[in-house]
């Protein structure tokens, strides 16, 4: 399993960035809303045709992160800044190249080999994996690495868990009812031994001021499809891991999904 990361916030985050070729563009508010359930839909069902969507950037962006969930391509392309020669080397055994003709995985988290600019990041579909279905995608980051954790935290030192915002409402008969507003993804982290260039990338976050991204589990061929957009809420908790300074620092983090 691959060390837990924090990301920069996804460079998507408006409707007016995104431009579907063929159709699907009341539905492209979904591509990062956060709900990897509700799909944009491209509007067609050829396999005959090619779908673009396209995303455009207000200025420059460094990007060494491309995830996808939810997807149901099967053949499809991947090129930056709108040249279809511009595809990227990608570095965790998906592919090597951001091409793909036989596709099966519903959930992607792409490293690309070198962070690259983007002005633009275009997404080619040709195939769906059942044939002549709409082309469809739950969510889209556009984003970079800013932390890697050097150590995972034992099972011990991670308590994760999925809040659900309810209304548990008695009934006449006795019986219960129950109101279901939303879910969030919380999690308590406590490292262990943590090195001094950790402490300062981790106090970096916190000091932001804004979300960050965390991935618990960023695989490449295998990847789960948990992300989450989080606020580090609290204080910056910290504890010497034994009298004596020099053998490392604890780090204590509360992590937080941000509203939908």
């Amino acid at each position: 399993m691959a060390n837990m990361s924090f990301l920069n916030i996804n460079s998507l985050n408006t409707t007016t960035q995104v431009t579907p070729s063929l159709g699907g563009t009341s539905t492209v508010s979904r591509l990062f809303d956060r709900d990897e359930d509700k799909q944009f839909g491209s509007g067609d069902t050829s396999d005959a045709t090619t779908t673009t969507i396209q995303i455009d950037f207000v200025s420059t962006q460094t990007i060494d992160k491309i995830i996808l969930q939810n997807i149901n391509f099967k053949s499809f392309k991947m090129y930056h800044s709108g040249v279809t020669a511009s595809t990227f080397t990608l570095s965790n055994n998906i592919t090597t190249t951001s091409d793909w003709s036989t596709n099966s995985l519903t959930n992607m988290y792409l490293i690309i080999n070198s962070a690259t600019a983007f002005t633009q990041l275009n997404i080619d579909i040709s195939t769906t994996a059942v044939a002549a279905s709409e082309k469809k995608m739950g969510q889209l980051w556009i984003t970079s690495l800013n932390t890697e954790l050097t150590d995972n935290p034992s099972a011990k030192q991670y308590k994760a868990k999925i809040k659900r915002k309810e209304f548990p409402v008695e009934m006449s008969n006795g019986g219960t009812d129950i109101y279901w507003v939303d879910e969030n993804f919380q999690v308590n982290i406590n490292l262990k031994y943590v090195s001094t260039t950790v402490q300062t990338a981790l106090k970096s976050i916190y000091s932001g001021n804004d979300h960050s991204v965390f991935v618990p589990e960023p695989t490449g061929t295998s990847w789960v499809g948990t992300i989450y957009a989080v606020n580090w809420v609290g204080d910056f908790g910290q504890q010497w891991t034994k009298d004596f300074k020099n053998t490392g620092q604890n780090q204590i983090m509360k992590l937080k999904e941000i509203a939908k």
